[in-house]
């Protein structure tokens, strides 16, 4: 069993003369074997799996996976989020949550600093700022994202955390509760998707179906295609992994969502949307059809439409006029 330490600092808002960043992007090959593997060490994942924590009253909390997308930028599961909204952790500026991860064996520490959803949906797309002892390089690594719709028989893989304990007291002098547990990954085909929502309850927004074994804590850790592309996040997870599949949600509902990240200090423009972190080249695929309220996802490059991701009533692209949909100008 492997143990995290390390110090919490307050979060960065500006830059350190001379400070450097170096930001690495990652992929993640599928596991070749069926089943739950352990990663051989906490840094196996570079600090990019991230396990998400709140501390208060002298207890520390682990909820759950998150996985870094773009520098100061992640996505996790919206059940998540809210279990740590429903302790009243948000009530109290002191007790924020915190993503962990590791990277060359040293802690790395986020704070929280905006969580925003997809309505609906399970993603949630948080903003972070660096929270612990800066050095004259700091390293990033995140995984890429895609847009890209799995077919039955793709193979998946799946990342999380999985603490010794969820609840955990503080001892006294701790600098960091203490986060014992295993990073875990498991491949296997996707099985079923709907781009649409599987139905109106439990799985309302596009989602899909794989034969991967999850535990408890591994929600909102990343789902990886074959490419080692992030396309979704665990939705669902078994505390005994003895469940058939897991349920995974894509990204789609996440892309379109407003972000304004603020570290690295400077890096970000302003506003932005995770849309633009998508390769330009598979992002025509996806449109937004404003009529039915979903995605439609395109196969064929040559009947790709020019409608920029999106359609409307008064202006329905070409896609929606063939498949019948009876679109109403409006007044």
């Amino acid at each position: 069993m492997n143990t995290i330490t390390g110090k919490i600092t307050d979060p960065q808002m500006k830059l350190k003369i001379g400070q450097k960043f170096l930001i690495q992007e990652l992929l993640l090959k599928p596991w070749p074997k069926p089943g739950l593997k352990r990663a051989e060490t906490l840094s196996a994942f570079q600090g990019a799996v991230l396990i998400l924590a709140g501390f208060a009253g002298g207890v520390s909390y682990t909820y759950g996976s998150a996985v870094l997308i773009a520098p100061g930028v992640a996505i996790a599961a919206g059940h998540v989020i809210q279990q740590h909204k429903d302790d009243g952790f948000f009530e109290d500026e002191m007790s924020p949550m915190y993503a962990f991860g590791i990277m060359d064996q040293n802690m790395t520490a986020w704070a929280v600093t905006t969580i925003s959803h997809s309505e609906g949906s399970d993603i949630a797309v948080l903003t972070l700022a660096y929270a612990c002892e800066l050095g004259p390089e700091t390293r990033i690594a995140h995984y890429a994202v895609s847009a890209r719709r799995p077919e039955v028989g793709d193979i998946v893989t799946a990342v999380g955390f999985r603490p010794r304990e969820a609840q955990r007291t503080i001892e006294d002098g701790d600098d960091l509760p203490d986060l014992s547990g295993n990073f875990l990954l498991s491949s296997g085909p996707v099985i079923d998707v709907w781009g649409s929502g599987r139905d109106k309850v439990l799985a309302p927004r596009p989602c899909f179906a794989a034969e991967i074994v999850t535990l408890g804590a591994m929600s909102g850790g990343p789902v990886l295609n074959a490419d080692g592309h992030v396309i979704g996040i665990v939705t669902s997870s078994d505390n005994e992994g003895s469940a058939p599949y897991t349920m995974v949600t894509m990204l789609w509902d996440g892309l379109t969502v407003e972000i304004e990240p603020i570290w690295p200090p400077e890096y970000w423009p302003g506003r932005d949307m995770l849309m633009n972190l998508i390769n330009p080249e598979e992002g025509w695929r996806l449109r937004w059809c404003h009529h039915k309220e979903e995605w439609r996802y395109q196969i064929d490059e040559d009947t790709a439409e020019d409608c920029f991701g999106v359609c409307s009533l008064s202006q329905p692209c070409r896609y929606c006029i063939n498949a019948d949909l009876n679109h109403e100008p409006l007044s």
